[in-house]
């Protein structure tokens, strides 16, 4: 007589198999696992760059000026100074921040450290792991600054290995002021 069904042997070498699938699909997936936090956290960091950018634009967009320097700041790779009229909007990177400043364009107003006074509350992003660079473009005629390029990117570590993740640079052109003095 015949019987219907599996042997127990069949069934535990059925087991010991699936195991093994698990076992190799399960290492497969856990970098992957591991790689999302990471993932995410370089995702928003790049969100609140793109953020600034935007707020760096609509500042150049109602620009009169980019001045070389204003007061004790010198625009270059780490500072971008703006100047709308007779407020002056600093773009500083320091201590894994971003930071943004309304001063006051009279030089007379000054603070207790002989810098420029604060005209509003500063605004900061915290960018922990980002590279930002500015660097204006001047006409060699004139002398004046016409555009500012922002280079930004989001550092990562890996093992002894530095990678360079969301590289973008932009380039912001002055449409007022300076620009309708370089183009004559």
């Amino acid at each position: 007589m015949r019987r219907k069904g599996f042997a127990l042997v069949t069934l535990l070498i059925a087991i010991l198999i699936a195991m093994v699938v698990g076992v190799v699909v399960s290492k497969m997936f856990t970098p992957l696992a591991r790689g999302v936090p990471k993932l995410q956290r370089l995702s928003y960091e790049n969100d609140r760059i793109s953020n600034m950018l935007r707020n760096i634009r609509k500042d150049i967009d109602s620009a009169d000026a980019l001045p070389e320097n204003f007061g004790d700041i010198t625009a270059g790779d780490g500072s971008l100074i703006i100047r709308q009229g007779r407020r002056v909007i600093c773009y500083r990177m320091a201590d894994g921040k971003a930071v943004r400043e309304v001063l006051e364009s009279d030089v007379g107003k000054l603070n207790e450290k002989n810098t420029p006074a604060m005209a509003e509350k500063p605004e900061t992003w915290e960018l922990p792991n980002a590279k930002i660079d500015f660097q204006r473009w001047v006409d060699e005629k004139t002398g004046l600054a016409y555009a500012v390029a922002v280079t930004s990117a989001v550092i990562q570590q890996e093992y002894e290995h530095t990678i360079e993740k969301f590289a973008n640079a932009h380039v912001f052109f002055l449409m007022q002021g300076e620009r309708k003095l370089a183009v004559k």
